[in-house]
């Protein structure tokens, strides 16, 4: 027989399906005309740029370029450098299910070989991999209760995170700026990064106001400094709406910002000098709000009439959210033996990659980056060192280690390297970390109960006797026996949920087994 039950419907974010492609490249890299010949390659860098993501009806697509950065050895013994650019065009299949999917897209550079190939060609290959991240919001009706006397229910009450919105959006920013005063002309741009840090989000009515601001660096050679290298950061500010139906004031706010493009552009001034930046940035910023619900949720259930057919499954919830803001710094020895390095010119410091992983009352956060040094051998011509940076990132918990879920955002801002007297090398890394962490619940709940009329010739007994265990809860007795909790304390003089000891209880109202 089919049973009545009382609903609530619960939201959630959930992934339905991560993919990463492929996109190869192999390059061959004509110098140009006002370009010096090439000695030997010293350093070759590809940053991938999604410049547009659009869904069709059953496909995500991503489009950008590739820009490939070769920094290398002029046949005069100073360093010089060469950009190109390729296409990245990468498209996957949706999930056949997913109804209004919000797609992430993210790029990274899985590797770059580059090699001179003549005085004024080289040869580069390498992989891009394109990640596409297709989340969707699930509503899930949670029972909670039953208005049918003859049903049972076992319940506990929490409060959960109800999503109420999820959205990802892209925008653009640009800015022509000046160098100071004091900054030499740009030649070539060797290095360019950018990053946003989100500083406050607040809610209206289906709409986020993110404040915050972005950051551009770059690494640069000029005419005025021959052999050397000069560097240049730019700061923009931050403010955007972002359309996210569904999200109220109060609601909390899990908001992510990344730099997918970011193109820079040298412009002469007026006096023709090349003193001027062209800055734009595309930044997608990736929404999750929740309201903090409360629910009541069935663990188990029976009939005092009939058989009794439930359907139970473990369900995780997110019961709490806090954010994780902090600083990172870290100092730490360079091992630059054998590379000849007698001086540094400058230095950068790779995408952060992670792990988390929880000890006691501890998440920390395991991090990996790629650090490159270009500095001076004891001719005076340039060398180049990569070396691995490895650090972690610590957060205390308030709650159990294994009940927390968080992918906190993990970046290095600025990093330098010196040559100490005793010829060891320093690196010192700033940098901040961004991000929720999560507190969840695993719960074993009903999702589905039926009616089953009971076996010919099993009848309702009036009175039972029966010998109980210590420590016997009286919920599994009333249901062993399909009768109420209610009445078993009753007949029995009983107040704890719990048999304290050995014992014999009266049953009343049971049916015979």
């Amino acid at each position: 027989m089919q049973l009545e039950w009382k609903t609530c419907p619960i939201a959630s974010v959930q992934t339905v399906q991560e993919t990463v492609e492929e996109n190869p490249f192999d390059l061959e890299i004509q110098l140009p005309e006002w370009a010096p010949d090439l000695r030997h390659c010293l350093q070759c860098t590809v940053t991938p740029q999604i410049r547009a993501v659009n869904i069709t009806a059953d496909r995500a697509n991503a489009e950008g370029i590739g820009v490939l950065r070769l920094l290398y050895c002029a046949e005069d013994g100073t360093p010089a450098v060469t950009e190109q650019t390729f296409p990245i065009r990468r498209s996957v299949p949706l999930p056949a299910d997913a109804a209004q999917p919000q797609v992430r897209v993210g790029a990274e550079t899985d590797y770059v070989n580059c090699r001179a190939s003549g005085q004024r060609k080289a040869v580069a290959n390498g992989v891009v991999s394109i990640r596409f991240t297709v989340t969707q919001k699930r509503e899930t009706n949670i029972l909670t209760d039953t208005a049918q006397p003859q049903i049972c229910t076992q319940t506990a009450k929490m409060d959960v995170l109800h999503a109420t919105a999820q959205t990802v959006r892209t925008f653009a920013m640009s800015e022509v700026v000046e160098l100071g005063g004091q900054d030499p002309t740009i030649g070539g741009i060797v290095y360019s990064g950018a990053y946003m840090r989100t500083d406050s989000v607040r809610a209206v009515q289906d709409k986020l106001l993110v404040k915050g601001e972005a950051v551009t660096r770059i690494i640069y050679t000029s005419p005025q400094l021959p052999g050397e290298f000069a560097s240049f950061t730019h700061t923009m500010p931050v403010s955007q709406v972002i359309e996210a139906p569904g999200v109220s004031e109060g609601d909390l706010l899990d908001v992510s910002a990344d730099v997918v493009s970011a193109r820079n552009v040298p412009k002469s001034d007026g006096n023709g000098d090349d003193r001027l930046l062209e800055i734009a940035l595309q930044i997608q910023v990736t929404v999750r709000c929740f309201a903090l619900t409360p629910l009541q949720v069935i663990e188990d259930a029976y009939s005092t009439a009939e058989m009794f057919q439930g359907t139970y499954t473990e369900m995780r919830f997110l019961t709490a959210a806090e954010r994780w803001q902090d600083t990172v710094s870290v100092k730490t020895t360079l091992d630059l033996s054998g590379t000849g390095m007698q001086s540094v010119l400058f230095c950068t410091c790779g995408a952060v990659r992670q792990a988390i992983r929880t000890r006691e009352d501890m998440l920390e956060v395991q991090c990996t980056a790629a650090v490159d040094v270009i500095g001076k051998d004891s001719e005076g011509e340039p060398v180049r060192a990569e070396k691995t940076l490895e650090f972690v990132c610590r957060r205390p918990l308030s709650g159990s280690s294994a009940d927390v879920l968080c992918v906190p955002t993990v970046c290095i801002t600025d990093c330098s390297v010196s040559i100490l007297p005793d010829g060891t090398a320093q690196l010192q890394a700033e940098g901040f970390t961004d991000g929720m962490v999560y507190t969840v619940s695993d719960v074993r709940l009903l999702t589905e109960g039926i009616g089953v009329p009971l076996p010919e010739g099993q009848e309702q007994a009036a009175m039972t006797i029966y010998f109980a265990d210590a420590a016997e809860p009286v919920w599994e007795i009333a249901k062993k026996y399909r009768t109420t909790v209610d009445a078993i304390r009753a007949e029995n003089g009983l107040t704890e949920p719990v048999l304290g000891e050995k014992r014999m209880l009266v049953i009343p109202t049971a049916i015979s087994i």
